[in-house]
């Protein structure tokens, strides 16, 4: 869901997250979580096998997603190299050359990121 708000003759975009088809309030003053940048990562699952369907994601590599900023939707890669190294993610440009890709740059404030399996569908509303 999109909220926007007109700031020095600019618009300040931000998403209002929901969890389970209602809205995710914060604990403490009721307020709906809300973030400038929502980056969904497509990765693979499997389970931990534990008795209590814990899922585990395979976070270190590369893989496809989504970006969400200042209203638009983007085409993205990420990458993350080792356990220690921060994820990149890469803007996805039509026509670009392979690892020709830009970083992409994140708007400053709350990022939600999250973890979709590789393969699901993604329905953007």
């Amino acid at each position: 869901m999109l909220q926007s708000a007109l700031i020095s003759g600019t618009y300040r975009i931000s998403y209002k997250r929901s969890q389970g088809g209602n809205p995710h309030l914060e604990a403490e003053t009721g307020e709906v979580l809300t973030g400038k940048d929502v980056m969904v990562l497509f990765m693979d699952e499997r389970s931990l096998n534990d008795g209590h369907g814990h899922l585990l994601y395979k976070t270190i590599g590369e893989g496809s997603g989504k970006a969400f900023l200042d209203g638009k939707a983007y085409d993205i890669k990420w990458v993350r190299k080792s356990v220690n190294d921060r994820t990149q993610f890469y803007l996805l440009e039509k026509g670009a050359k392979k690892g020709s890709e830009k970083i992409l740059e994140l708007n400053r404030g709350q990022i939600w990121i999250e973890i979709l399996p590789t393969g699901s569908a993604l329905t953007i509303n």
